[in-house]
């Protein structure tokens, strides 16, 4: 019995095989793998979570998705130094007279708008003198009454 296989019995048997071998390495593989729900607030950390995941058992990010970051990276930091400038107003706050219009010039970027925004050397400069200015730091203390993004400062 089994020894007078037709060809298309043998091809038959060959494609079942191939299947069964493909089912058994994918059985391999979930085996190893590992799924995780991620609940919470937002701002609470799940996507670093990922990341830090990404960074520890899959050897990191390529050059290129760490260089996709940048733009994220550069409006995140303009989007909260913005928000702390407009919260220093609201709590009728000054900087030094230098700072102050360094202040209202960053308030005015739209870099929400610009899909390939970047903050030039001297904008960088611009921010870390409002960051250094005495002001920031009330504003900061009163961080309860204001929406900051977890990443800034």
């Amino acid at each position: 019995m089994g020894m007078c296989l037709s060809a298309e019995d043998k091809e038959l048997n060959a494609k079942n095989s191939a299947i069964e071998k493909l089912i058994q390495e994918d059985a391999k593989k979930l085996e190893k793998e590992c799924k995780i729900l991620l609940l919470g607030a937002g701002e609470s950390g799940k996507s670093t979570v990922v990341k830090q995941m990404k960074i520890i058992h899959q050897n990191g990010y390529t050059r290129e998705e760490t260089l996709s970051y940048i733009v994220t990276i550069h409006k995140n930091l303009i989007d909260s130094i913005q928000n702390l400038i407009l919260a220093g107003r609201k709590m009728e706050l000054k900087f030094q007279d230098d700072v102050e219009e360094i202040a209202r010039k960053i308030t005015t970027i739209r870099a929400d708008l610009d899909l390939s925004f970047k903050i030039s050397p001297q904008l960088a400069a611009d921010i870390d003198k409002v960051y250094k200015d005495p002001t920031t730091k009330s504003i900061l203390d009163r961080s309860h009454e204001f929406y900051i993004i977890d990443s800034a400062p």
